[in-house]
């Protein structure tokens, strides 16, 4: 680094001197702020693929499984990288619905373009625990079938039905007498007062 430079010095010094690092720091930055993540933690504990053919049958198998559910995934870009912490990440970037917009040329002319932008769906996958971790703005149907795609393609192995390995026993909540066991240091009070389950 630059003697004495600040994040945004350091940042531009990785960006100028070391482009893979910079991309790949920008791939984890995008994964830890995504949200809406769904876990399986009942996959086997094998390696990986992650060669360029099942990279791109993978690529093949979202894209197929968009167009026939949803309409969209005409092209699909799959990118793999594995973190320090032994999670492999696999990025996906199938094309989503055509939109238009408006924009101005470059002689300031106002017209409406036709754009097929990107999506993102995410695998990430431990391998030391036998998790999988899914992010994708789909039905939970799709869902699934994502999640057995990925384990047929990429871990050679086919997926049953999700057994959860948490199960919480929620009667307790149903007794009238229950009361939330909370430390008298913290000043906190708890009351349930309505209850819903589906």
């Amino acid at each position: 680094w630059p003697e004495n430079a600040n994040l945004y010095c350091q940042a531009l010094w990785c960006w100028l001197n070391m482009r893979r690092v910079f991309d790949q720091a920008l791939v984890f930055h995008e994964v830890e702020k995504t949200n809406w993540w769904r876990k399986r933690d009942d996959l086997p504990q094998v390696e990986p693929g992650t060669d360029t053919d099942t990279l791109e049958m993978l690529s093949a198998e979202v894209s197929d499984l968009l167009s026939r559910e949803d309409g969209r995934g005409r092209c699909c870009t799959v990118e793999h990288c594995r973190r320090e912490n032994g999670t492999d990440y696999f990025l996906c970037y199938p094309d989503d619905y055509l939109r238009s917009v408006l924009a101005h040329t470059k002689s300031g002319q106002l017209v409406s373009r036709t754009i097929r932008p990107t999506f993102e769906i995410i695998f990430a996958y431990r391998q030391s625990e036998g998790t999988l971790e899914l992010h994708a703005k789909v039905s939970t149907a799709l869902k699934l079938e994502l999640e057995e795609a990925f384990a047929r393609i990429v871990l050679s192995e086919s997926l049953g039905p999700r057994i959860p390995q948490q199960i919480y026993e929620l009667d307790r909540l149903k007794e009238p007498g229950f009361a939330f066991q909370t430390d008298p240091a913290d000043d906190v009070h708890v009351q349930l007062r309505r209850l819903r389950l589906q």
